[in-house]
């Protein structure tokens, strides 16, 4: 009897390959994820995020390095500060644990399953990969943000902006090509976005000279009240309660069970589906999670909508007045470059500007294109809902977070993840009742895991949605 003792090495580098991936990813994600904190922690209280190095609130004892390693320092003390033994908040723990969620989610729905159709040529794509890894990150700061304080800082979408102009200036035009098409943006669509950036400008500039000394005193004012609130919702607590060690523990494991079933490098459609649930429904508990504590920010928050109630509507229609600078730059720079040729022609040459294998113009007009698409269905939405039901309809902040995901996967994920994320948000808000008392709940988080979705699906949902969005064309463009 002979036996067969060979062994197909490939299989074994496939799976060597896969595991080194995983673990490369999850720790570099939870070490963002422990950065993330401490963006989360400084920039609402006007701290800065580089120095001083991190201490402990409740002693202001300097972490040491061993002390800072995430997950696993957590676990060694306890959940405890070494020095002070005062109980830290498990929620460190949960942010750098979804960070690297997000990191491997990503990487297998891109790289292992090829569930989105822009990914799978390296290099060429890797600068999309890490905008893409830098855009959860963002998603997840600007979330727990939301969660704790009812506020979104602007400034932190910025680098969203600025991330989608790299990555796409970045990206080569065989890329680009693959992904939109070479020509999806023309001349008119240029110069469309073009006027769009003069029109924000002049709507700038008319909104400093208005309300420039009003909005500096009120700002100064709200600014300290702010401060003080968020300086006292302290993430050191004097216990934890039972429960929370079981929630962590059991959250833990399930994310180590997560990555291991992608380590086995299982690339069958079947074991995605469950992959895919995974990733979303441990997102998911940890924006739960994160939203059943009560804090003073809650109350102070429905005090605030109540109080502008009254104003709503006259709100939305003074918005909409300073958005029409935007509005009109767009069109008329649009018809502009659409039936002026010598324009026409120079804003194509302009586009097609090589340096080497890159079209860095083409590629910031892609990012630009998604921030102005998300964000103007955002204002619409904003605007129009609000003159319906007369009260905020939806914050400017979750605006800004519609317009980081445009501007670096598109503005169809930005408008899906909306409508999945809605979807998603029912049903969570439907759980936090059970704990839940106050009225006042986050919205952008449940737009980030919507766009989170939109990611890790994008293949299946285009797919599904490729006849109504050929339908829509007819209709708007007649061919």
């Amino acid at each position: 009897m002979k036996f067969d003792m060979s062994f197909d090495f490939s299989l074994l580098s496939v799976d060597a390959h896969c595991w080194f991936t995983v673990i490369v990813l999850a720790a570099i994600g939870s070490c963002v994820g422990s950065f993330a904190n401490v963006v989360i922690y400084r920039i609402p209280r006007g701290l800065s995020i580089i120095s001083p190095p991190s201490s402990c609130p409740s002693c202001n004892r300097r972490i040491y390095w061993f002390d800072n390693i995430p997950v696993i320092s957590y676990l060694l003390l306890g959940g405890k500060c070494r020095f002070c033994k005062t109980a830290i908040s498990p929620r460190y723990t949960l942010v750098e644990i979804a960070t690297a969620i997000a990191f491997v989610g990503l990487y297998d729905a891109f790289y292992v399953m090829r569930m989105h159709s822009w990914f799978g040529i390296l290099p060429f794509d890797i600068p999309l990969f890490v905008g893409h890894l830098g855009l959860v990150t963002i998603l997840i700061i600007c979330s727990v943000m939301d969660i704790e304080y009812y506020l979104i800082d602007i400034r932190i979408t910025f680098f969203a902006f600025g991330l989608g102009a790299i990555c796409w200036a970045m990206t080569p035009i065989s890329a680009i090509s693959r992904i939109y098409g070479a020509n999806v943006i023309g001349g008119a669509g240029f110069a469309g976005i073009i006027g769009a950036i003069v029109g924000l400008i002049i709507r700038g500039s008319m909104l400093k000279r208005k309300f420039e000394v009003e909005y500096d005193e009120q700002e100064s004012q709200e600014g300290d009240k702010e401060i003080e609130v968020i300086a006292n919702s302290n993430v050191h607590t004097n216990n934890i309660s039972r429960s929370s060690i079981v929630f962590l523990a059991i959250y833990i494991l399930g994310s180590i069970l997560i990555f291991a079933s992608l380590m086995m490098c299982n690339r069958t459609l079947e074991s995605y589906k469950l992959r895919m649930w995974g990733y979303c429904v441990w997102l998911f508990l940890a924006i739960v999670a994160g939203s059943i504590p009560q804090r003073e920010s809650d109350e102070q928050i429905v005090e605030v909508i109540e109080s502008e109630k009254h104003s709503a509507r006259s709100v939305a229609l003074t918005e909409f007045i300073y958005l029409t600078p935007i509005i009109l730059g767009f069109l008329l720079f649009w018809l502009m470059g659409r039936y002026v040729g010598l324009v026409n022609i120079l804003l194509e040459r302009i586009l097609d500007f090589r340096i080497g294998a890159f079209v860095p113009i083409r590629g910031l007009a892609f990012s630009l294109a998604g921030i102005l698409i998300s964000s103007a269905f955002g204002w619409a939405v904003r605007i129009i809902f609000t003159l319906m039901f007369g009260k905020e309809a939806m914050g400017a902040g979750d605006i800004y977070i519609l317009s980081a995901i445009g501007a670096i996967a598109g503005p169809a994920v930005a408008i899906l993840g909306f409508f999945i994320g809605s979807v998603i948000g029912v049903f969570g808000i439907c759980v936090l009742l059970l704990w839940k008392t106050s009225r006042a709940l986050s919205y952008g988080p449940w737009i980030s895991i919507g766009a989170f979705v939109c990611m890790l699906g994008y293949n299946p949902i285009m797919n599904y949605l490729k006849p109504a969005a050929k339908a829509f064309r007819v209709i708007l463009l007649g061919n």
